[in-house]
């Protein structure tokens, strides 16, 4: 694994399917492949800790499980409260 400032391979693009979960350096990303484009968050939900890699996605938005909350993957806007704010990381 590199350091938080030097990327890594977690895996091969062929791979990672949907809300593939991995772990870099300590903390749990998922992995999801929309349309060809990689977007990685860290795996929780900022609404009681809920993981979201097991959420539906419809496009870039990813629905919480267990709140249904809903946000953009590409971009962290929160589209349906409880809150969870998502960080991407492309």
């Amino acid at each position: 694994m590199g350091t938080s400032s030097q990327p890594s391979t977690t895996c091969k693009a062929g791979d990672a399917r949907q809300g593939f979960v991995t772990e870099v350096e300590i903390t749990e990303v998922a992995v999801f492949n929309i349309a060809g484009e990689f977007l990685a968050i860290e795996d929780v939900s900022t609404h009681e800790s809920g993981t979201l890699a097991g959420g539906d996605v419809e496009g870039y938005e990813i629905e919480c499980a267990r709140h249904g909350a809903s946000c953009y993957l590409s971009t962290g806007k929160v589209t349906v409260p409880p809150t969870m704010r998502i960080s991407p990381r492309s």
